[in-house]
Parts: structure tokens; sequence; C-alpha cells
């Protein structure tokens, strides 16, 4: 066998040293040097011999123990679960021996170490003379002769534990009673059976009882310094992070892929994160009263579902968002499919119909139809759009532009430019620089400012350029920069009647990376920035403020948790959206009207409603 190196990928085309359905002429697999990236427990692959690829398969997934079952039969050592089912081609030195001789010839072996675990079935003195006779040509490969090699662990039908020190010195033990023995020299292991402690099936939690009795033995094991694991434990994801909760040091599975995946995951998907602002207790003084509303704040988290908010909750447990009464639910279809985008998403919020996915501003025959900011601006409102992605984003444009398809950036721009917006803060600086745009909107009459320092309460109109492109991450530094730009323009804003439309954009951008730390970040951000608009609606008494999404980007689930460390788990089954319906929160006179559960282009019509104008 000779190692090809490709792309800087080490790729091993091994012999065909066994028979198998498939019929494998040639087999590749890539093997990568890992290093576990979960907390503590590491891969035992269970029966290991049962993988379509034994051994490798295990070892290309970052498994540190392997177990194979083991028959001695007509002086030959076979790997099979039971008599019946030996194969000749399915020896010990064929499917492992062999190849980790090959890891090691191949130094492929430097970053982990690995244990490899032999479940003996036949009668135990004899067997394990046959495996100590078969080693001698592969010794170099075992621990302690080697002090990098594989350490070997004699599990099963064993020898009694008197006669242990009896046998060389790369062979060692398998302890399978709660009753450890001083003793340790020749002892690698302790495994027990988790049915007798636990008859939990890996659904729900373990209940106390019984999780007390496995701590009480896996701290028992530590204190000896002796790694446990168990059989006949839950092979879920469910039970992985369970035994590795309770500190199992190696965790038995026969999907080792699959548990590879899981655990290398599970420290990016497991976060902490601070709250960071203190928490505003609204009044309800003006919520769902009868009066006229004179503001409207819509505030769209873009991919923010229900699992997206609460993934926030458990880091900011008093959100603004879990204080809100008035409560609804969206449908976000789009008129083309099941799951939209954030331009047809955004589409039915601003003009009250469904439309195709990348359409703005237009029906599904690709005619324009008039948007909020278009038909409130000529009630006498004033009008604003702030966004954390750039101002000619899909959802931002859904409010002032007309285009077929969302990238259709230059009619865009140029809608924006003819727009009746009063305020507008996204990002698109660059764009807008190089393009000649900023000229175009001075004519009309904006000032146009890059910083928030700038910002003026005398000037006429005001684009606020706040990033190159789209804005900064929270990670990256953007601050409270969403907040503060929102409380400027409730305060520029407020002695006219106003309709203002606040995104927070980038909850919908770490969906898609399934980067849950971020989208907890970005909601969090909007949290704060839904305050600030609370805090206003209670002071002017006439503003109604509705929060909502677009539709729910990653399919987030939130399987574990632990609350008083305010740590988080979550699973994202999509790096796209979903067709889920999605939550409208309502705060302010006729808060009332966005409950229940309706199509997304409803918010249109409600919004008018709650204003008592009429659409023509």
């Amino acid at each position: 066998m000779e190692p090809v190196l490709k792309k800087g990928r080490l790729i091993f085309h091994l012999k065909p040293y066994y028979s198998h359905p498939m019929k494998f002429k040639i087999l590749s697999v890539l093997l990568l040097c890992y290093t576990s990236s979960f907390a503590q427990s590491q891969i035992h692959s269970h029966n290991d011999y049962q993988q379509t690829v034994p051994f490798w398969e295990a070892y290309a997934h970052g498994a540190t123990s392997i177990e194979t079952d083991v028959f001695l039969k007509d002086g030959k050592l076979f790997v099979a679960h039971e008599e019946q089912s030996i194969q000749p081609n399915k020896t010990l030195e064929q499917l492992y021996l062999y190849p980790i001789m090959q890891v090691f010839e191949y130094h492929v072996m430097e970053a982990r170490e690995i244990q490899w675990m032999i479940d003996i079935k036949s009668e135990a003195k004899t067997t394990l003379q046959a495996i100590i006779k078969a080693l001698k040509p592969y010794q170099s490969n075992f621990y302690p002769n080697n002090p990098n090699g594989v350490k070997l662990i004699i599990s099963g039908n064993r020898p009694d534990f008197k006669n242990y020190n009896d046998y060389p010195n790369h062979i060692f033990f398998d302890w399978q009673s709660d009753e450890i023995p001083t003793d340790l020299s020749k002892i690698a292991m302790l495994s027990l059976d988790f049915a007798n402690y636990s008859v939990w099936n890996g659904k729900g939690k373990i209940v106390t009882r019984e999780n007390i009795a496995l701590k009480e033995i896996i701290e028992k094991a530590k204190n000896r310094r002796l790694p446990i694991r168990f059989w006949n434990n839950p092979d879920s994801k469910s039970g992985w992070y369970a035994l590795d909760q309770l500190g199992v040091d190696y965790i038995g599975t026969d999907q080792p892929a699959k548990a590879e995946a899981y655990f290398k995951n599970l420290k990016r998907n497991t976060v902490q994160i601070p709250c960071g602002v203190t928490r505003y207790q609204p009044t309800y003084q003006s919520d769902n009263a009868n009066k006229p509303i004179k503001n409207v704040v819509l505030i769209i988290g873009d991919g923010m579902g229900q699992a997206q908010i609460s993934s926030a909750t458990i880091f900011c447990p008093d959100m603004i968002l879990n204080q809100f009464k008035s409560i609804g639910f969206s449908k976000t279809n789009s008129a083309n499919d099941y799951t939209t985008d954030s331009a047809a998403g955004g589409t039915a919020i601003a003009m009250g119909e469904k439309t195709n996915n990348r359409a703005v501003g237009v029906d599904v025959d690709y005619k324009a139809q008039p948007n909020l900011v278009e038909i409130l601006s000529k009630e006498g409102f004033k009008t604003a759009i702030l966004t954390t992605d750039e101002i000619t984003g899909a959802t931002p444009a859904d409010f002032y532009a007309h285009v077929r398809d969302r990238g259709m950036k230059d009619e865009i721009a140029q809608d924006l430019i003819q727009s009746d917006l009063d305020f507008f803060m996204g990002g698109d600086r660059r764009f807008f620089r190089e393009n000649g745009f900023n000229e175009a909107l001075e004519e009309k009459g904006f000032t146009v400012v890059d910083t928030i320092t700038n910002l003026s309460q005398s000037a006429n109109k005001i684009a606020f350029f706040a990033g190159e492109n789209s804005l900064p991450y929270i990670r990256e530094g953007r601050g409270d920069l969403l907040p503060k730009a929102t409380s400027f323009a409730l305060d520029y804003l407020k002695d006219d009647s106003f309709f203002m439309m606040i995104e927070g954009a980038q909850i919908d951008n770490f969906g898609h990376l399934n980067d849950l730390k971020g989208v907890a970040e970005e909601t969090i951000d909007l949290d704060h920035t839904i305050q600030k608009a609370i805090q206003f609606a209670d002071e002017n008494g006439e503003t109604l403020v509705i929060v909502t999404a677009d539709h729910e980007t990653g399919g987030l689930t939130l399987p574990h948790g632990q609350l008083h460390d305010h740590e988080l788990e979550g699973d994202f089954s999509t790096h796209d959206h979903t067709g889920v319906m999605v939550p409208v929160f309502a705060y302010g006179p006729s808060s009332s009207t966005f409950q229940g559960v309706y199509e997304n282009n409803e918010i249109f019509h409600k919004i008018l409603q709650a204003l008592k104008i009429q659409n023509q």
C-alpha cells in the first residue's frame, strides 16, 4: 500500500484483504489526524467489525477506542459477534492487525492515542494465548513497547484476576464490576452495564435517583484514575450528550460517524453569552388601548423564528420580547414556494400581497404595487428604514423598491433615491459612493453621513451609510449601533406621525452559517433595539410596535441547555430558510389586532386597519 498526497490530504489505497457483498476491489479511505473537539468524552466504536469498513471507518471519524469481538476456531482468530456468523476472510489480522501496522508505517497516528479492546467470545486462556502469538510480529505498535502505541485491552472472557500479571506487559484488561481492586497495574478500563444503573432510553431526562447512581460510580472511577465506559447505553444524540455531561470517558456507539459529527459541532453549538443590558419593564398603559395611533414601528428579525428567540432567552430571561401580551403567528410561504426568501417574505408584509421568490415590491405578474412607505407618506406620515444589511438588501428594498429580482441592485438604488423616505440607515456606502448615487441623494434633499456622530436632528432628510457593504456583526464590533440609531430616528421623527421599519438582518446570516452563538448575539441586539421602541411607545402613548420575521433560517432546534449556567446547545437541520410559522408580537394601541394565526401579507392589512386607513 502506498499513500498518495492529494490537495494536502493523505489518501490510502488499501489492499483488498477481505471480501464484501459490494465486492470492493480497492477501498479509498481518507485519514485525517484528529483531535477530539468536545468537552471530555471520547468515542468508543462498539462492535466495530460490523461497520462497513472495520477499523478505518472508526479511526477516520475520530474514535479513540475500538472494540472487536473475537473467536478462536480451528487455531485461527476470527472477528464475529457469534460463532455461526464467522466468515473465513474476516480474521483478526486482516481486519485489525494489518491496518494498525499501516497507521504506524505511514505516520498518521501522532495526533492522538488509541486503545483497542478485544472482547474474547471463546474460551479465555487459549484464545488469549492465540492473541499474544498473533501480536508478536506487531509488538512494536503496542503500548508500552511503543510509548505512542495502541493500548490493547482484553475484555469479555478473561483469565482470573490473580493471573493478570502473568501476561506480557502490552496486555491490559477490562474490569467489569463496581468493586474496583486495589492493584490497577494491569487494568486499563472500567466497563459496566448501563442497565444496572438506569432504565433511561435516551428520551427526556435521566431520573434523579438514577442520575445520582451514575454520578457515584463515575466519581468512584475517576478517584481511582480509571477510565469508564458503559455498554447498553442509549445510542443517540441525547444519550451521547447525557453521558458527556456526566463525565463518562468513553461513549460507546454503533454510529461512530454520526457521533463524531455530533461531538465535532457540540462545542461550536454550545454557547454562553452575557445579556449586556438592563431590562426595561413596560408600563402597558397604552397596550391594546382603544385610542388613535400616531406612529407605527415595524421590526423584522430576518430569519428569527421561535427557536432563535428561545436561544436568546436563556441568556436574557427577561428579554423585552418575553413581555409582550399580544402574540400571533404568521405563515411565511411565498406565492410560488412553500419556503420563502427574504424578498417575497418582506414584500408580503410591505405591500399586502404574496409574491414569487426574489421579487421585490411587485405582485405575481411583476407589476408594482404600493407599499406601506408609499401609502403612509401620502397620508402625511414621515417614513424611515433602518437595517444591519445593505440598504439595497431584499428586506429594506421591499419597502421602497419595485423590481422583479432582488439582484437588480442599480435599479433598487434608483428607487431608493426616488422614494418618499425621510431617514434611512444601512450598508452600501461603497456602492453608492463609487456609482455617484450620493450626489443624486443630495439633490433629493438628503444629508449623507457615514457615522452616527454626524447625525443631526436639524437635517431635512438623512441617508446614513453605516457600513461599506453590510454592517459589521456584533462580534466584529458593531456594538449598540442599531439601538442607538433607533433612538435617534425615533427622536428625529417624533414631532410628526411616522412609520419606521427596522431590520435585524444578521440573525439570518448566522442561521445560514449554522452558528448558534451568532444567532443569539444578533437576536439579543435586536431585543435591545425593540426595548428602545417600547420605551418610546410608553412615553408617547400613541405608538404601535410590531415585531416579527420574514421567515425562519436554519431549522434551529434547542435539544439541551443548562439554565443555571446559562448554557445552550443548538442543532440545525438546514443551511437555508424553512417554511415554519414565525411569531408576531404587538404592543400599543390595537395590539390585539395581531393575535391569531394568519398569512404574512395580513400584517400589512392589520397595520392599515389599526391606523383606520383604507388602501385605495
